[in-house]
């Protein structure tokens, strides 16, 4: 679709902004792939003002609608540019973006995107059907996005990513590692797989536990990487899972599960797919391989009907589970959705129940530091910081390697030292001389050197805890 206003187009730069998860991160890497590789455009950051501007959209909240109108709305007041927007906002409510400014707006559905997208610049029309990594440098880059699954079945109430996305639908083994082999060859050593509902991976092949398949198949590659798991729809995924992702050394010890509600009530009212009883058994179920493994969630504040005692059992479950951090939404009703009928709770209501709740999670991530003092973990120097470089743990701590000397995506061993400020200290560090050596630190009776301590680190942690919220 074409607004008819378009400005006259100075093709020589361009930037992108992406608003949203993980799946429309590696979304927005292809497109700007394609713009760089395929169209021959000069990337620059969004700071220099390029002439062109591509938005990927997300549109889970309200709030996020509001950001991304006012975001167009500078581009187009900073200069005369064109301004491309794409995504799940894009698919749901065009219409709002053309009035914020938008030039050209492409949703999900929309057919032979990247020829649309070059023939809106003016580049000669052919057929640009799979630009994966086309000529893409591998020069600075360290970690990378895979997406492997998109849409979804579920149909949660209160989630429009069905109504944007489609049905749940898989990138097919064959093709996710064709892609997998070249992240590697680009000199990618985090990959991180992405998808709307990984879990359901490989169903509407037929394929049952297709996501056990895929990272088997998968950590068979040679070489120096690792592999991160995006947010799992955990709970319809067979142990064996867990038995194996939870001890390879080739899979980082970081899992995001979302729950939302700690409520059996709420859950059902969300149509959820899953009971609380299953939620707590798989996250001792993890807990049980390790307490550096960190574990994450996503827990809605305020959804319709949440009582005192529904909010109670959010806080119960925050509190008391095995979780490190949560991230946490005030619900945001969606046009379209069957909750968006439903009565909403009094504003400073959700708003005070979602500050209940990060404070706990912000707790609940120091005692996750704590506990990883004088532990060894596998860092990933990511870029230059200070003195240093900026790296990322398998557990998913931010570091700061105060050596200039190593070079940037490297793999370095480190060790925790004494937590301050809320923020883990680096106690020591050294260089990884071969990959036996790297994957050792890895192994999972290696980096659960301290489980015979779990048991009392968690009463003590819940101990402390119950005075939040009470």
């Amino acid at each position: 679709m074409r607004k008819q206003s378009s400005p006259s187009l100075r093709k020589k730069t361009f930037g992108v902004r992406v608003f949203g998860c993980k799946v429309s991160q590696f979304e927005a890497e292809q497109l700007s792939r394609f713009l760089e590789c395929s169209l021959g455009l000069d990337k620059v950051p969004l700071e220099e003002r390029p002439d062109i501007v591509c938005v990927h959209t997300c549109t889970v909240t309200k709030k996020t609608d509001t950001e991304i109108r006012k975001f167009i709305r500078k581009l187009k007041r900073e200069r005369e540019r064109l301004v491309i927007v794409t995504g799940c906002y894009a698919e749901r409510a065009s219409e709002e973006l053309y009035e914020a400014g938008a030039d050209y707006v492409y949703g999900h559905r929309t057919r032979n995107l990247y020829q649309r997208i070059a023939r809106a610049l003016g580049m000669k029309d052919q057929d640009y059907r799979d630009e994966f990594l086309s000529g893409y440098p591998a020069s600075g880059r360290t970690r990378f996005y895979l997406k492997v699954h998109d849409g979804c079945d579920v149909h949660c109430r209160f989630c429009i990513v069905p109504y944007v996305r489609g049905e749940s639908r898989s990138v097919p083994l064959s093709v996710v590692e064709d892609r997998f082999r070249k992240l590697l060859q680009a000199g990618g050593k985090e990959i991180i797989l992405t998808g709307v509902n990984m879990s359901a991976y490989g169903r509407d092949h037929g394929i049952e536990n297709g996501l056990f398949h895929l990272c088997q198949r998968l950590v068979s590659f040679p070489g120096r990487y690792r592999i991160r798991l995006s947010s799992l729809g955990a709970f319809d995924i067979q142990s064996d899972f867990f038995d194996f992702v939870c001890t390879h050394p080739k899979i980082a010890p970081h899992f995001h599960i979302p729950i939302q509600s700690g409520s059996q009530r709420i859950l059902e009212k969300m149509n959820r797919p899953y009971t609380i009883d299953q939620v707590y058994k798989i996250l001792e179920k993890i807990r049980s391989y390790g307490d550096t493994i960190c574990i994450g969630t996503d827990l809605i504040a305020g959804f319709p009907y949440e009582t005192e005692y529904d909010f109670e059992q959010t806080v119960i479950l925050l509190r008391d589970a095995p979780i490190d951090y949560a991230h946490v939404f005030p619900y945001s009703p969606r046009e379209g959705t069957p909750a968006f009928e439903w009565p909403e709770l009094p504003h400073q209501v959700v708003q005070e129940r979602a500050k209940i709740l990060r404070e706990i999670s912000q707790q609940k991530r120091e005692f996750f530091y704590r506990r990883q003092e004088n532990t060894w973990a596998i860092a990933l120097t990511l870029t230059r910081w200070r003195d240093g470089f900026r790296a990322i743990t398998g557990n998913y701590i931010d570091i700061h390697i105060p050596d200039s000397t190593f070079r940037s995506n490297e793999f370095i061993r480190v060790q925790f030292g004494e937590t301050d400020n809320n923020r883990p200290r680096l106690k020591s560090y050294e260089p990884i001389e071969d990959d036996e050596d790297l994957f050792k630190v890895h192994d999972f009776h290696a980096r659960g050197q301290r489980e015979k301590k779990i048991a009392s680190n968690r009463e003590d942690r819940n101990e402390d805890l119950h005075a939040i919220g009470d």
